[in-house]
């Protein structure tokens, strides 16, 4: 959390939450879902001077072929980390 005051982090992680939950639940129904989509979806072009990801983990049975690393890495690609 990068900002000074506590409702502005509020805010922030209120907004990943929400992008999190429009992931999981509207994007990419079919039975081979896209985790890129969802953290795309989850950063929702926001940037590092408000809150930096520094891991994601897919946990669910869909996504169990899913690197961590590689989701990791691409975080770092995506400039939020």
């Amino acid at each position: 959390m990068m900002d000074s005051e506590a409702t502005l982090q509020q805010e922030a992680l209120g907004i990943v939450g929400v992008n999190l939950v429009y992931g999981a639940c509207s994007l990419d129904p079919d039975p081979d879902p896209d985790p890129e989509l969802r953290l795309q979806s989850m950063l929702d072009n926001r940037t590092t001077d408000r809150i930096e990801i520094d891991r994601v983990e897919f946990s669910v049975i869909e996504f169990r072929n899913v690197d961590p690393r590689a989701m990791s890495l691409r975080l770092v690609q995506l400039g939020q980390s």
